[in-house]
């Protein structure tokens, strides 16, 4: 793997661990609804 790569990949889960351990807020949110079955319809028309 690229070094340059390596180290994005690195500061990625640095962050990823400050935000489950609540040091940092994660700069978005994705919601996922409990009922998807509209997207679903969608992506089979």
């Amino acid at each position: 793997m690229d070094k340059e790569l390596f180290d994005d990949l690195v500061k990625s889960m640095e962050q990823m661990n400050e935000i489950v351990a609540g040091e940092r807020e994660p700069s978005r949110i994705f919601e996922v609804e409990k009922d998807p079955t509209h997207v679903i319809s969608a992506l089979q028309a």
